[in-house]
């Protein structure tokens, strides 16, 4: 090891600090055991500078607390390095951690002695407290002051707020403070106008008996009593205001100020105006009804009728009605019953009305309709009664007339034989049975609670069958497509017995043109169709035995001159048929030389009496262009009123071969 060095500034051969020691136990450690504590305190003290700084921030970060906790810190860490030095020789560890810790601790020292006057004007914790005590004081009466100032601003802006008006007068009555509502009302932009000026320079009473000196001075004798007076108040542009004014007197330090308060009655006149105007409607409404107005103070027992109730009740010329006036013109018979309903509507308080009769403005007893409502205290008791009187004679005669065509109406539904129904034309093509006659009940051997109300759609088939169902909502569904009445027979079996019907329906459109119902109607036509079968079945059988016949027949117009009926053998003879024939006189088809005898012969038969038979014997031309001989024998079978014949029967034979 070279000497004095840096290899032998930081070699550990030297010799240890124990050797000073003799490595007596007793000292050796008595020493090391010291240097730990004196280290351990020394680093718990820069800790606990530390939680010191951070528990007070505004002083953690002065360089004296840096500078203390370096500098002990060092020293902790000296004393370490002598403990280890103890058992080695590494005094030029040592050396440098005593130069640090010394170099610290001088600029520890020089920056201590520079904080000394700051130190020395830190006061003690005497003054300390006593200036904290003063500045508690004056923080208080601040915080007192605040509060008022806030009080003061709070009640100032209440008192701005208010929808009054208002204004302070001194004991001169000069004003001398005035709410912005005041200025708004009178139309100022601020208060400089009014301040300093006298009431009276403002303010006209509405009483010319009453003067405002002499409520100014009643004001302020009879002190924080208010005083009330109507007046008008001046805006800006000289517009006069109706106000209410209210001025009560106190004092306040001392001093004597007049409080006024204004509150505009601008709009209570308007409404009073709109009130008389409306209360004028009203009562030109009520004498132009036809309806009398009651209203009856139960409790005061005292009533108010209109002109046009007491006109009704024929008593328009007491000045001062009562209770009884009206009473009285109930007849005896229907009195209990008006008392009783008065009293249920007492009771139940429900709407009253009731039906009498009464003596009408021609002391007639005629119908009469009491209306009336109340209104009721806490308790249930009736304490205000008003209603209205209708005069209803004509609307009972009207009824009465109603309910008897009504009945007519029932009994001709339900006595007549034809079947009548209603029906309601549902949505999906579908009908419901509103009405439906005991006539139509017998019809479909059905009962009414079966398919009154009911759908179509909903009828089984122990009502009526599915097929038939169907049939008549076709023609059901036909009538609501045309709009327009139709009519049609049906057969609908009654009895596994086949009954026919001539049926009509006839729409009922609603405002938009569409169909809303149906009513229905049915004559039973079974019979009339049976005699038609039977009549058809005997033109059956007389045309085939005219067609059978060994003659020619035919009917023969009198006034058209042509035959307008032949018979097959008519054919068979002369080869025209009917077509043939239309289109021909007869007259056209006669041998010239029979024209003559055929039209004495036609004389004769208009001169004829009834079923003369008149025989005839003529040449006629054969559709190929012969001649045909017939034996004719004719009669008239149709004639007018006049008895003048138009058609005839005539039979013929050929006797050619005669």
């Amino acid at each position: 090891m070279e000497l004095n060095s840096i290899h032998s500034f930081f070699h550990q051969a030297y010799m240890p600090h124990g050797h000073c020691y003799l490595w007596q136990p007793h000292l050796l450690w008595i020493n090391v055991i010291s240097d730990l504590l004196i280290a351990t305190s020394y680093f718990s003290i820069p800790i606990a500078i530390m939680i010191f700084a951070k528990q007070r921030p505004e002083v953690g970060r002065h360089w004296l607390f840096i500078l203390f906790s370096s500098f002990i810190l060092l020293c902790g860490i000296t004393h370490l390095i002598g403990i280890y030095t103890v058992w080695h020789g590494a005094y030029g560890i040592h050396g440098i951690s005593k130069a640090l810790t010394a170099s610290v601790s001088m600029v520890t020292a020089v920056y201590l002695f520079r904080l000394i006057p700051s130190a020395v004007a830190i006061p003690t914790p005497n003054q300390f407290f006593g200036v904290k005590d003063k500045l508690s004081k004056l923080t208080s009466e601040q915080k007192q002051l605040k509060s008022l100032l806030s009080e003061h601003k709070t009640t100032e802006f209440m008192l701005n707020s208010l929808p009054v008006c208002t204004l302070l007068l001194d004991k001169s009555n000069n004003i001398i403070k005035c709410n912005p509502q005041l200025l708004n009302e009178l139309g100022y932009k601020n208060a400089t106008p009014m301040l300093g000026t006298s009431l009276s320079e403002h303010i006209q009473l509405d009483d010319p008996f009453c003067k405002l000196s002499t409520v100014l001075q009643e004001s302020k004798q009879k002190k924080s009593k208010p005083i009330e007076q109507l007046c008008q108040i001046i805006s800006e542009n000289g517009v006069a205001i109706p106000m209410e004014m209210r001025l009560v007197t106190s004092s306040f330090e001392g001093q004597q100020f007049t409080l006024v308060v204004f509150n505009n009655l601008s709009s209570f006149k308007q409404l009073k105006q709109e009130l008389d105007a409306s209360h004028q409607r009203i009562e030109r409404a009520i004498n132009a009804t036809e309806d009398g107005v009651w209203e009856w103070d139960i409790k005061n027992d005292n009533v108010i009728y209109s002109p046009t109730l007491m006109k009704m009740i024929g008593k328009e010329h007491l000045k001062n009605p009562t209770y009884l006036d009206w009473y009285e013109h109930i007849h005896p018979e229907y009195r209990e019953i008006v008392e009783n309903a008065i009293k249920e509507h007492f009771n139940t308080q429900e709407k009253l009305q009731v039906e009498y009769l009464g003596r009408n403005y021609e002391n007639k007893f005629a119908w009469f309709l009491a209306v009336g409502n109340s209104q009721f205290d806490k308790d249930g008791s009736a304490c205000i009664m008003s209603g209205a009187l209708r005069y209803i004679q004509s609307n009972k005669q009207l009824e009465s007339q109603v309910v008897e065509k009504t009945n007519i109406l029932n009994s001709l539904f339900n006595g007549t034989s034809q079947a009548i129904w209603l029906l309601k034309v549902e949505p999906e093509a579908d009908f419901t049975f509103l009405q439906f006659n005991q006539a139509a009940c017998e019809r479909v051997n059905i009962s009414p609670k079966d398919i009154i109300h009911k759908r179509l759609s909903e009828l089984n088939e122990n009502v009526i069958s599915p097929f038939i169902v169907q049939k008549i909502k076709s023609n059901y569904s036909l009538c609501c497509e045309r709009k327009q009445p139709i009519e049609y027979v049906e057969m609908l079996p009654n009895n596994n017995e086949k009954r026919w019907y001539q049926t009509t329906l006839y729409p009922l459109l609603d405002k938009y043109n569409n169909v809303e119902k149906i009513v229905g109607t049915a004559i039973d036509i079974t019979a009339r169709k049976f005699t038609e079968k039977e009549l058809e079945q005997n033109r059956a059988f007389l045309e085939q035995v005219i067609n059978s016949a060994v003659c020619g027949l035919y009917l023969y117009d009198l006034n058209k001159k042509r035959n307008i009926r032949i018979n097959q053998r008519y054919s068979a003879i002369l080869g025209y048929n009917i077509n043939d024939l239309r289109g021909l006189n007869m007259f056209e088809l006669i041998h010239p030389d029979d024209e003559a005898k055929m039209s004495v012969h036609l004389q004769d038969i208009l001169n004829s009496q009834n079923q003369d038979l008149l025989a005839i014997e003529y040449r006629i031309k054969h559709k190929s262009g012969g001649w045909v001989c017939c034996n004719a024998v004719e009669t008239v079978v149709t004639r007018t009123e006049d008895n003048t014949p138009t058609v005839l029967l005539g039979t013929f034979v050929d006797i050619n071969n005669n």
